[in-house]
């Protein structure tokens, strides 16, 4: 008969943990490393079953916040214990709401939450950066909660969202790490034009700008997207204004989009030349500059906005294309705004080369005096 010799060490650290304050315990489940994969756990099964059963409540906190069995987990979210009951949810350990946990944990579960939980779990389960992207994009989408939902509390329900670190990393993040989270991406630009899950009120506006502006990474959308964004972003009201808040929303969704085209590509000519002047801004602040880009043209049509626009775009490079930095100044001398063109002008290039343009005061007004 084969002899079944035990993990060595799982024996000594479950008779360890028998006995152990159970601050020590915390402490010990506070720094462990995370599994190598999700599903793996990260406790040996002798000293799982002996922490278990310990009543602690301190243990109870540290289990459901660092330990990674699914099985420990879905019986701590049915803790009466609200604390108790949010560690586990912002557990990282666990990928909540993913396919690959819901014969441990029922996708029910996180419905539930979504529906009637207390704000501290929504917050827990939604900013946890191990969450599933498809979860988020339900959120997002307004396809959850089931239950019919208030503007209020999607909103919320955003911010929450707009919370998780996760998201907030694909900014600068690779290819891998945006198509993570390509569901909540893909349900926020969805309900830019649907008009039946996403009023144009503009408290809604504020809440979707917020989600954008902060969180969205580079993404390729429909051509026609921005048609449809020119049409239903708009109001009257506000056209007037320079802090509208509808130009505001175009504006950033058109540079988005732009970001992921070079100024030689055919479809970046359709952003050039779009009626809607946020639109084209965006474009000007986005676009990857390729070296035959035309700025006279440019800013004969939306003189000082455009250079502006293109003073904050990474890609302008006047330091090393002389050719864009003559043209830069023609096109401000000639400018209707020309002083506050040259400002521009010359913030940009002393942010490009400080050691030769450094001692430009950069200024928050335009200085005084004609640049010309």
């Amino acid at each position: 008969m084969d002899m079944e010799f035990p993990d060595l060490n799982d024996l000594l650290d479950a008779e360890y943990f028998r006995h152990a304050s159970a601050e020590s315990v915390f402490s010990h489940l506070s720094r462990l490393p995370p599994p190598e994969s999700y599903g793996c756990d990260n406790v040996q099964p002798r000293t799982l079953g002996v922490l278990t059963s310990r009543p602690e409540p301190l243990i109870r906190l540290g289990l459901a916040r660092y330990c990674s069995n699914r099985e420990t987990i879905a019986s701590m979210l049915s803790e009466a214990s609200a604390t108790i009951r949010c560690a586990a949810l912002s557990n990282r350990n666990i990928k909540h709401g993913d396919i690959t946990v819901r014969k441990q944990i029922p996708y029910a579960i996180y419905e539930q939450i979504l529906n009637s939980g207390e704000p501290a779990e929504i917050l827990a389960l939604l900013s946890n950066p191990s969450v599933s992207h498809k979860l988020l994009g339900k959120v997002v989408g307004r396809k959850i909660p089931v239950q019919p939902m208030e503007d209020q509390r999607w909103w919320a329900l955003m911010r929450c969202v707009g919370s998780n670190p996760g998201l907030r990393h694909t900014i600068s993040g690779s290819h891998h790490e945006v198509a993570a989270h390509v569901d909540p991406i893909r349900a926020l630009w969805g309900l830019l034009w649907d008009a039946e899950r996403c009023s144009t009120a503009e408290d809604c506006l504020r809440e979707i700008y917020r989600f954008i502006h902060f969180i969205m990474p580079v993404s390729k959308g429909p051509q026609d997207m921005l048609d449809v964004l020119a049409s239903r972003w708009t109001d009257p009201i506000h056209s007037a204004s320079p802090d509208d808040p509808f130009e505001n929303l175009r504006r950033t969704c058109a540079r988005r989009y732009a970001e992921t085209l070079s100024s030689d590509d055919a479809r970046a000519a359709a952003l050039q030349l779009h009626p809607d002047r946020a639109i084209r801004l965006g474009y000007y602040e986005g676009i990857r500059l390729a070296p035959g880009f035309d700025l006279t043209t440019a800013c004969q049509r939306d003189d000082d906005a455009c250079l502006s626009a293109l003073a904050g775009n990474p890609t302008l490079h006047l330091r090393n294309n002389h050719a864009l930095r003559a043209a830069a100044f023609r096109s401000a001398a000639a400018s209707n705004f020309s002083r506050a063109a040259m400002h521009q002008i010359a913030l940009r290039l002393a942010k490009e080369d400080p050691k030769k343009y450094g001692d430009y005061p950069d200024r928050r007004r335009e200085p005084r005096g004609s640049l010309r």
